[in-house]
């Protein structure tokens, strides 16, 4: 008797069968990945933290709106609006300063030399 051949496709060698596994997996993971990833923000969005104070909050866009954003691609935009992180830390460290109780004045001035002075 002759032996069968697998000329049809019908028996799968285990070697085969563990390559499909294994492709059947790097694809899972792949994918397991990717929508992980959709699930993540973006790293472009920046989020203030918020002091939970709307007062010191109001102190902290009044002096951010003194400055323009220094980073180079909002077209020197108000550090109030601002959304970069350049803009975030900026607006952070003015928070840092309020809720430390520095005065505002030194804070501004602290401010004006790190992003370059008032805007005009």
């Amino acid at each position: 008797m002759k032996p069968k051949s697998n000329k049809g496709g019908r028996g799968k060698s285990p070697a085969m069968i563990t390559l499909l596994i294994i492709l059947c997996g790097v694809v899972l993971v792949f994918f397991l990945t990717v929508l992980r990833q959709g699930l993540t923000p973006p790293e472009s969005a920046h989020v203030d933290a918020n002091s939970g104070n709307p007062a010191i909050e109001s102190q902290v866009m009044q002096i951010a709106a003194r400055f323009a954003c220094i980073c180079g691609s909002c077209a020197g935009e108000p550090l109030d609006k601002c959304t970069c992180d350049t803009a975030v830390k900026t607006r952070g460290m003015i928070r840092a300063g309020l809720l430390a109780g520095r005065p505002a004045a030194d804070i501004i001035e602290e401010v004006g030399r790190a992003v370059g002075g008032v805007r005009e």
